[in-house]
């Protein structure tokens, strides 16, 4: 998983950028392959802004959340997009054509040529 942070109007913090990376690891279980997320860190005044952007292998989400506390906010965009990659997932199971035991049903038949003797 290749995960990029930003910080804006704020300083760095390696502890929440560990955080942020140790919880988008939750999200591995609903895609498969390389993982890109970008997780923008927003203070404006008293609002604590996590955005967080995944794509992989042409999903591609958007969350973001607004509290006081900048981790409850992490916390809280993390499961809307485990919330939007989980309805994703069941959507492709949905979709996905049923095996041929339930599908159509074929019969088969084979017919037996009577041997055709011609007369001289």
């Amino acid at each position: 998983m290749n995960v990029t942070t930003t910080f804006r109007h704020m300083e760095q913090s390696e502890a929440l950028k560990a955080y942020a990376e140790e919880k988008l690891e939750r999200v591995k279980k609903y895609i498969d392959g390389p993982i890109n997320a970008q997780v923008y860190f927003t203070v404006e005044k008293i609002r604590h802004i996590v955005e967080i952007v995944v794509n992989a292998k042409g999903v591609n989400t958007k969350a973001s959340e607004a509290t006081n506390d900048m981790y409850a906010a992490v916390d809280a965009v993390i499961d809307k997009i485990e919330r939007q990659l989980k309805r994703y997932k069941e959507r492709l199971k949905a979709h996905k054509p049923a095996s041929e035991a339930s599908g159509r049903a074929m019969s088969k038949q084979i017919f037996q040529a009577e041997s055709i003797e011609t007369s001289s």
